[in-house]
């Protein structure tokens, strides 16, 4: 892969140290022990601490409509969180992939949400905690990456290095999003592994110790293939850097990774196998697959060099990057570059860094299928790893500044002044991950025409209760693309929130329709459902909610939907029941809470209904429909106090009083008064 004359080395021409050890170095002198700091520990103590303060703002950040539903906070095996649950992960894919370590990773981090949240359980999963994660996870692997620098770069270059690796503006998708910490996980143990195992060469006598050093790294390797089949290139990556070892021959270096391959090639059927049939839409013929491959590592080599117009869904599909006339001429410039690299012996040093580079991204390039190709042949997350070659190329850079004393520091201060600017751009790139509309409109802006991005807007409109906009942004998708399902059932959504219910009916019986999958089947139940109660067709509503629960039987949001409507057709006996089980199973549903409290409300026990009120309130303490219904029930419980007090909290929200409630408070107000006043 490498030939001897393309050996990165450090700048005394000799190989930089193997292994080695980065820690804090102890002395002693004639007071006694004191503490010596070695350059290389100060070099990663300050690249981690510079990418949490480039990224620590993450920690804010909210949930995101864009899989974090799908992955954690509606995934039904994390609520409720049980033995048999969590062994479902082990003994089964999960929407496609087999990566049971990485939701045992989500799941340790919902009992701390709720841990955190304090006695009771029943605060909703608060997202810090999982940022949290992340950005140790990204220092880790940052870690990671500096000592595999090391072994061809001085303390001070490795440092550059592994700073470009840590905040590049394309690793921010990676750490700001909770849904890709399987990428973060599976990166963290993939180079752990790569070092451990190289630590093997630098063991020497006895041999039990390199036995135990290439035990654990394949323990290492197999967790990442657990967390994620991204990792399945780890071996490549392993054999590119024993390979660049002095004096490493073919097979001295791929011996040892033989196991490995066997294990990767193990991972790549088994995704395979679980990965639905009709995984694309379009199958790029197998001739054209070259030009795909060419115009991604174009693609990631531009946002490398200018890091620009960052976002989450670029819509550079297989059938745009055919369609585009520059697109070979992007692929053609790929192919110059690497028959340079490989075939020059000019160009010999920048093998190592080119191949770290190249190797990661093999299996998202295009060659095979995937599934996100639907959306984009390309995204800002699949260079996580990849981002290592760069960092080594800067580092052998840093290294071989030759000149004048003033040219060298020149050269160095423009490394210096190009860290701090994608310092910078990473900050800002960070700050469109704070929530779900800020996400779709940097989408939007860098690329116009992506219908997933106008639907992603419309889903945080429909929340942020603007229907017109979300009406808007739906229609907006299908004008892009008019058969595409997920638009359709949105549109229907933002209808329904506007209040104008034949059009919604009509809108949600063109998307019955289109929809082919599953998943698509059961967000159209729902939001067919809600339309349904908000129009007081409750028994329609019933029979839609039923229809989803015999797709997904354990639903929760089609069980409270259902309940509600049963509820409102006097069927409260099943209604509570409904309840009664999607609170045991998520403590921290209001919905459920509210739900249960009408369905007692009308069964009349008003107290009951008054103290699950009150919880559904302490989860979500502006909800103004709900400080009605508890002012009717404090009412009906004689409590008028309480009751007063929630109806003038519900108008200050802008929450319309009728006036029967009005009406039985005004009789009351004196009485009241001095009560208060008391």
């Amino acid at each position: 892969m490498l030939a001897s004359s393309g050996r990165l080395t450090s700048r005394g021409g000799e190989p930089a140290s193997v292994g080695g050890d980065s820690s804090i170095a102890w002395g002693s002198a004639r007071k006694g022990a004191i503490l010596t700091v070695t350059p290389r520990c100060w070099g990663i103590v300050g690249v981690v601490a510079l990418s949490f303060v480039v990224l620590g703002r993450i920690v804010f950040h909210e949930w995101l409509r864009f899989d974090d539903p799908l992955h954690v906070t509606d995934n039904p095996h994390l609520f409720p969180l049980t033995w048999s649950s969590l062994g479902h992960f082990w003994l089964e894919s999960y929407e496609g992939l087999y990566i049971p370590l990485s939701y045992m990773l989500f799941a340790a981090e919902c009992v701390t949400s709720h841990v955190l949240a304090g006695p009771g359980g029943s605060a909703p999963v608060h997202p810090a905690p999982f940022h949290a994660v992340s950005l140790f996870l990204h220092a880790g692997v940052v870690l990671a990456v500096y000592r595999l620098l090391l072994r061809i770069a001085t303390p001070w270059a490795a440092t550059a290095g592994a700073a470009v690796f840590a905040i590049h503006p394309l690793q921010v998708e990676s750490v700001a999003w909770i849904s890709e910490q399987r990428g973060l996980l599976a990166a963290w143990l993939a180079f752990a592994s790569i070092e451990r195992l190289l630590a093997c060469d630098a063991a020497g006598p006895p041999r039990g110790s390199v036995r135990w050093r290439y035990a654990s790294a394949t323990l290492l390797f197999v967790g990442a293939l657990l967390a994620k089949p991204v990792a399945v290139t780890a071996p490549l990556l392993a054999l590119a850097w024993r390979r660049h070892q002095p004096a490493a021959t073919w097979r001295v270096a791929i011996m040892p990774l033989v196991p490995w391959l066997v294990l990767a090639v193990i991972a790549v059927a088994a995704t395979r196998a679980a990965q639905p049939e009709a995984l694309n839409d379009f199958v790029t013929p197998i001739v054209c697959r070259p030009l795909l491959a060419g115009d991604a590592l174009a693609f990631y080599a531009r946002r490398i060099l200018v890091p620009a117009d960052l976002c989450v869904e670029y819509g550079r599909t297989p059938q745009a990057v055919l369609a585009d006339p520059w697109a070979p001429v992007g692929a053609a410039i790929v192919a110059a570059f690497l028959a340079a690299v490989f075939l020059s012996p000019r160009f010999a040093a920048a093998r190592l860094p080119t191949v770290l580079f190249v190797i990661p991204l093999l299996p998202v390039l295009g060659f095979t299928t995937y599934a996100f190709q639907n959306h984009a042949n390309v995204a800002d997350r699949y260079a996580y790893m990849a981002m290592a070659g760069p960092a080594a190329g800067l580092a052998w850079l840093m290294d071989h500044s030759t000149g004048r004393v003033t040219a060298l520091r020149l050269h160095r201060l423009a490394i210096t002044g190009y860290v701090a600017l994608l310092a910078v751009v990473a900050s800002r790139q960070a700050s469109t991950w704070c929530d779900t509309g800020s996400l779709a409109e940097q989408a939007i802006a860098v690329a116009p025409r992506v219908p997933h991005s106008w639907a992603m807007l419309a889903t945080h409109c429909i929340e942020a209760g603007e229907g017109d906009a979300a009406v808007r942004c739906a229609r907006r998708a299908l004008d892009l693309a008019p058969t595409f399902p997920r638009g359709m059932i949105l549109l229907g959504t933002g209808l329904a929130a506007s209040g104008r219910f034949p059009e919604a009916e009509a809108a949600f019986a063109a998307a019955e329709r289109l929809v082919s999958d599953g998943q698509e089947r059961i967000e159209l139940g729902l939001n067919r459902g809600r339309m349904l109660l908000d129009a007081r067709r409750d028994r329609d509503a019933a029979t839609v909610y039923s229809a989803v629960l015999s797709v997904r039987p354990g639903h929760v949001g089609a069980r409270v939907g259902l309940a509600i409507a049963l509820t409102r057709t006097n069927e409260t006996g099943r209604a509570t029941e409904l309840l009664r089980g999607v609170i045991e199973e998520r403590p921290d549903h209001a919905h459920a809470w509210v739900g249960l409290g009408n369905a007692r409300l009308i069964e009349g026990a008003p107290h009951e209904a008054a103290a699950h009120y009150s919880r559904a309130l302490s989860l979500d303490p502006t909800d103004a429909g709900t400080l009605v219904n508890r002012a009717r029930a404090s009412l009906a419980a004689g409590d008028r106090v309480t009751a007063r007090r929630d109806a003038r909290r519900a108008k200050s929200l802008g929450h319309p009083i009728d006036e029967e409630l009005a009406k039985a408070l005004d009789d009351h107000t004196d009485a009241a008064d001095a009560v208060e006043q008391r």
